[in-house]
């Protein structure tokens, strides 16, 4: 079974303070929620113009894509790549560098993305 629990985990570890109030809720439900946190936090790093950081969100969003569970997959593809990828397109602030990290880790995911827009 799938549950997400390696991601959490990982998100636990890395972004202690996501974590906070989620405690409670069932493995799936808290993957999502992480997941919709660490693409805020992306994106606040993308307003802040903190590359350092938003390369280390993008690189534990890239872990977890890479593992095996297949409900974390899809929590980074529906969640973290649909989130962050409207702010980049939305903001003509965002550095040069910031939308190159993102292509750098999700090229795939945001190509498969807009083609599930835009048949």
């Amino acid at each position: 079974m799938y549950t997400g629990a390696k991601a959490i985990a990982l998100i636990q570890n890395e972004f202690p303070l996501l974590c906070a109030n989620t405690s409670r809720k069932s493995e799936p439900v808290r993957l999502f929620q992480l997941m919709q946190r660490l693409a805020d936090y992306a994106k606040e790093q993308l307003a802040d113009y903190n590359d350092e950081e938003l390369e280390h969100c993008f690189e534990i969003a890239n872990e977890i894509y890479a593992s095996d569970d297949k409900l974390a997959r899809i929590a980074i593809c529906t969640v973290f790549v649909q989130s962050v990828s409207r702010k980049l397109e939305m903001s003509l602030s965002v550095s040069a560098r910031a939308r190159k990290l993102f292509l750098k880790f999700f090229k795939k995911q945001y190509e498969d993305l807009i083609e599930s827009k835009y048949p």
